[in-house]
Formats: structure tokens, C-alpha cells, sequence
């Protein structure tokens, strides 16, 4: 679903890369996380696998695949297909929604951009699928809380019927226990649609919950690479490990996770 190779990204003219010769795949089906800090690039590389580095002032080189096109020479009709076999769910779900708009009249605008793509469910049915009362079609964006919002994001997203869906840090915002629905909804999401997910997030208790394969990001550049299960447990970069010391998830003697990691996570869903 994803190919990048050699893919760099510069912002507003700078010498200097934010993203610096990056190669990762994405298999169909699958979950592939991209963890770091703060300003480590994730985010650039993730929008920019989205198609939207020009939107956000950014030039992208290298190689690039996303469903079997280059995301920046497709034309029109690709570009259209493309839009719909790709879904972006973002860090804030109140800021991705139009707080003029109900629920249900955002369901309806996205229907008129493809309608023989989301033709195939009621709104009623694509609430349920997201585990929200159909009741809330007709609420605004303030009357919903910071999880039911993120779950009309998703629902949203899954209205296209994508075969890829990029989630940039979509439960940072929320409390644990609210976290621990929402990535059962996407393990769910996966199971039944065999969608393929790429996940940015800094939190590796949430990575490894959630996560087939995850990179590791580090001033632009990834560091490690590798099954979840032996980045986590075995890594084999200093930035790794000391991302791992301090991760409140992190692997305590027998293997067991600390407070608050991947354990009470792992309870609520």
C-alpha cells in the first residue's frame, strides 16, 4: 500500500531535510507504526505520504507508491481514486470537523463528492459501525465529547471504504480509558475491512498494542526498524532504548509493563 524510498522533505527553501532519506513499506492488511519525539518528522513524513506536502509548505523527493501511484504525478481521475483509497484521521478531532455542520450534514457532504463510492451504507449503519448511537447524527461538533468525535472522524474516513488509513496521533488527546475503545475500533476496523494502517504516535505503549512492524524516527532520519515485539523488547539503537527508559509503558523485569503502559491498556479494551 505504501512504497517510500530515498524520500526527503524540505520546508520553505531550507538546506536542511526535516525528513532525510527515508524508506519504508506498508503491506496491505497490516499496521505499521512511526514513533518519536516531538519534531522528529513523523508527522511531515506521514502528511507527505498523504499527498499534502505542498499544503503544508513542504517539497517531497525520492521515491514515493501509495496504492500503486505516485501521490504528486497522478492526474485527475487517479488523483480522485486515490483521494478515497486513502483516509487521513488526525490528532484533533474538533479541529477536522466544521462546527457549522451536523454530524449528519458532514456525512452528506463527503456522499456528494463520491457518490458510487459511499453509496454502500446508511448513516445510521456507519455510526453503528463506529459503536455510536445513531442519536448523535443529528449533534454539532462541541455537543460530542473528544471520543465520540474522533470516532465521526473515523467513520468518516471509513465511508470512502479506504485501503489505506493514515492515523497521526489520534488518541493523544484522549483519556486512557477513552484511548483503549478507540484502538479497539481500529484493531477491529482492520479485522473485518482488511485495511492496511499507518500510525504516527510518540506513545510505544500505544505502538506496541496496536503495531505489525514500527519504525523509529530521530531528527528526521529512522533509526530502527523492525517487528514491534523486537524493536520493543530488544532494541538495538541507543534512541530506541532510551525512548524505552522513558516510556511510562516501558518492559520491567519478567517482562511485565510498568503504570499506565500497555497492560492497563490492554484491561480496558
Amino acid at each position: 500500500m505504501v512504497r517510500a524510498a530515498g524520500v526527503s522533505i524540505h520546508h520553505g527553501g531550507s538546506r536542511e531535510p526535516t525528513v532525510d532519506d527515508v524508506s519504508i513499506e506498508v503491506r496491505a492488511g497490516e499496521i505499521v507504526g512511526v514513533v518519536g519525539e516531538s519534531g522528529s518528522g513523523k508527522t511531515t513524513l506521514a502528511m507527505a505520504i498523504a499527498g499534502l506536502g505542498p499544503h503544508v509548505g513542504a517539497s517531497v523527493s525520492g521515491d514515493l507508491e501509495v496504492a500503486g501511484c505516485d501521490p504528486y504525478a497522478a492526474d485527475r481521475v487517479r488523483t480522485r481514486q486515490l483521494r478515497a483509497d486513502m483516509q487521513v484521521v488526525f490528532q484533533n478531532p474538533h479541529a477536522s470537523l466544521d462546527p457549522r455542520q451536523s454530524v449528519r450534514a458532514g456525512f452528506g457532504e463527503l456522499r456528494g463528492l463520491q457518490p458510487e463510492r459511499t453509496s454502500w451504507t446508511t448513516d445510521e449503519q456507519l455510526m453503528e459501525r463506529v459503536r455510536l448511537a445513531p442519536e448523535l447524527l443529528d449533534r454539532y461538533p462541541h455537543q460530542l465529547s473528544g471520543g465520540q468525535a474522533q470516532r465521526v472522524c473515523i467513520a468518516r474516513a471509513l465511508l470512502f471504504r479506504p485501503r489505506l488509513l493514515i492515523a497521526d496521533e489520534p488518541t493523544s488527546g484522549l483519556d486512557v480509558s477513552v484511548q483503549a475503545s478507540v484502538l479497539q475500533l481500529l484493531l477491529d476496523v482492520r479485522e473485518r475491512d482488511g485495511i492496511a494502517m499507518l500510525f504516527i504516535s510518540h506513545d510505544l505503549s500505544v505502538v506496541r498494542l496496536l503495531c505489525d512492524r514500527v519504525h523509529v524516527m530521530r531528527a528526521g532520519r529512522i533509526v530502527e526498524s523492525g517487528a514491534t515485539t523486537r524493536v520493543l523488547t530488544a532494541p538495538e539503537d541507543e534512541y530506541t532504548r532510551k525512548l524505552l527508559a522513558a516510556s511510562p509503558g516501558r518492559r520491567g523485569p519478567g517482562g511485565r509493563a510498568g503504570a499506565g503502559g500497555v497492560a492497563s491498556l490492554e484491561a480496558d479494551a
